[in-house]
């Protein structure tokens, strides 16, 4: 990735939640411009209306600006927002999308009708991914138009590192716990919850902790404890 300072090529990322592992991704590019899609937080609720009408103001907003390349965070956020920016533009620009892994799973894996729709329209209009992980780069070529990817796997900040040495494991708990996101559908936790009435036959005792904003079906064994501030 070309060095704004060096040919003073304009950049702006805009980051719907800015995740410090995505920062970390993007350390070494020195853009001109940082925009937040928003300040939402585990502790604030936004509508999807809301959300929706940020994304689009951002949007026409990054169209008639002076940047030649657009970063966006998130494969739902970019696929919404590269046709407001580039259909019919005479100085389109290069949008490059930072992708984790859900947003295309849902669409592809999981084959979700209205996410695969909004995802192959809106990715006509990108340029190039960078993907979080071997998945991602996965379903971008067998689903979406040929274009470059860059997988850069994200990496925690020292101090959260630091901070989960201290957490060790119980030997004798067969509770397991896994950090997801806004949908079941991602990070294992759909593969997790259906192993645990395999696991159950053995260990009676086993439990399933989720950590996130889930959709997830209640079934025995499963402890979805929604988002909380404190992993430890």
């Amino acid at each position: 990735m070309s060095n704004p300072q060096h040919n003073k090529t304009r950049i702006a990322i805009a980051y719907s939640g800015a995740h410090p592992a995505h920062i970390k991704m993007l350390a070494d590019v020195y853009s001109t411009s940082i925009l937040m899609l928003g300040n939402w937080s585990i502790n604030r609720d936004i509508s999807i209306k809301n959300k929706f009408l940020l994304y689009v103001s951002t949007a026409l907003k990054l169209r008639k600006s002076a940047f030649e390349i657009i970063i966006i965070e998130g494969t739902t956020q970019s696929a919404l927002m590269a046709p407001f920016i580039n259909c019919r533009n005479p100085k389109s620009k290069i949008i490059i999308t930072l992708s984790a892994e859900d947003g295309l799973y849902r669409a592809f894996a999981a084959r979700k009708l209205l996410d695969r729709i909004l995802i192959g329209a809106g990715f006509r209009y990108i340029s190039g991914i960078i993907a979080s992980g071997d998945l991602v780069a996965k379903l971008a070529e067998q689903h979406l138009k040929p274009m470059p990817i860059a997988i850069r796997y994200p990496q925690l900040p020292d101090e959260a590192s630091k901070s989960l040495l201290a957490v060790e494991p119980s030997l004798d708990s067969h509770n397991m716990l896994l950090i997801g996101s806004g949908s079941a559908l991602c990070k294992g936790v759909d593969i997790a919850s259906q192993s645990l009435a395999f696991l159950s036959n053995e260990f009676p005792d086993a439990q399933l902790t989720t950590v996130g904003r889930l959709d997830i079906e209640e079934q025995p064994g499963v402890n979805p404890q929604g988002p909380v501030d404190d992993i430890k």
